[in-house]
């Protein structure tokens, strides 16, 4: 039995390897601690706030920031032993938690293998920009004047390079504004959550799956499902936020839909990230990678409906691409195919990065 003190200052831990019943029900109370802090720590008048309310996200961020500190903090006298006991080579804590020094190679090549997967809407993205910028606004219902900057300024249709260029800047400041500064809930989208779940639900779910004699495959198809089932408490939160009266079939089908899709696109990314921190051992990569997906969420592809058949109420911008419909698409069957490729035996991103795997060896 290891002294209170000894387990707070020795940085090394010699890893025990539990059973697989108690590594996944450790997996499981974390999960259902994590989701519980946000209505445990938070105060019942906060709660009934509306998400994206200031004081709702505040008390969010402390409460998962409060439960993943006691998490990480239990976890060395859950899974450490005495090397009296444990006949293994000892590894930083740190290691086993994945939080390795930043790699710049690692993280970026991690990070480069995301963004393939959306190379379709990074290209849509671009390509709209200098199309927005031409627009004199009445082209498509959506389309407004920017003019926040200097009330003079409006986006014209015959313009000059300068006038594109300066329209091009307009817009992209226009969307910074819609995405961090008109947003309250960006620091908890693209900053908190990212590197909260990733420490959670990788950090914490890896060492202890592969310890306890799971593959890394089945390590990769069983962590993602605690992540998933973590995010189905938004149903119940959207459910709760309709009265009973207002509560139709109908209403509670789409809440269904909505949490199943939800699921799968976490479950999904999970098995993604589960795949590249088993390789990389690397928080810091997956982090930036779950950011970079919050930042673009789901694939838009209203470009393929004319814009003349959409109405007011549904209108996208994106619609403006419809005349490169095809040419977006095979950006979008590229990225996809890129993504898969850096997977094969032959063009495999994640061959040796010094990965957690290597501290278990089957």
């Amino acid at each position: 039995m290891i002294l209170l003190e000894e387990r707070l200052i020795a940085p090394l831990c010699y890893h025990i390897h539990p059973t697989k019943f108690r590594a996944l029900v450790f997996c499981a109370l974390v999960a259902f601690g994590f989701v519980s802090s946000l209505y445990i720590f938070v105060p019942p008048n906060v709660r009934s706030l509306a998400r994206n309310d200031t004081a709702q996200i505040k008390w969010r961020i402390i409460a998962t920031v409060m439960f993943a500190v006691l998490a990480s903090t239990s976890y060395p006298f859950i899974f450490c032993g005495t090397q009296h006991i444990i006949k293994n080579h000892p590894q930083p804590l740190h290691a086993y938690l994945c939080w390795s020094s930043w790699k710049s190679f690692t993280n970026f090549i991690v990070l480069c293998h995301t963004m393939l997967l959306f190379l379709g809407p990074i290209m849509s993205s671009v390509l709209l920009l200098p199309i927005e910028a031409i627009s004199n606004g009445t082209s498509h219902p959506t389309m407004q004047v920017r003019n926040n900057c200097n009330n003079n300024m409006q986006l014209k249709n015959k313009t000059s390079v300068l006038d594109l260029f300066g329209n091009m800047c307009i817009l992209i400041r226009d969307r910074f504004k819609n995405t961090f500064c008109l947003n309250q809930g960006w620091i908890r989208d693209y900053v908190a959550a990212p590197f909260l779940e990733e420490i959670v639900f990788r950090g914490l779910f890896c060492s202890p799956l592969l310890a306890s004699g799971f593959t890394p495959t089945q390590v990769v198809w069983i962590a993602p499902l605690f992540f998933g089932v973590a995010h189905i408490h938004h149903a119940l939160v959207k459910l709760g936020s309709i009265e009973r009266h207002l509560r139709t079939s109908k209403t509670i089908q789409m809440i269904v839909c909505s949490s199943l899709l939800q699921f799968i696109y976490t479950f999904l990314f999970g098995m993604y990230s589960t795949y590249a921190i088993l390789r990389t051992r690397s928080i810091l990569s997956v982090t930036a990678s779950h950011m970079f997906c919050n930042l673009m969420g789901l694939p838009d592809l209203s470009f393929m409906i004319p814009p003349q058949t959409q109405t007011q109420q549904v209108a996208s911008n994106l619609s403006l691409l419809y005349p490169y419909r095809y040419i977006l698409l095979c950006f979008y069957f590229l990225g996809i195919y890129l993504f898969i490729k850096g997977f094969s035996k032959n063009g495999n991103i994640f061959d040796n990065q010094g990965g957690l795997i290597a501290f278990f060896p089957s």
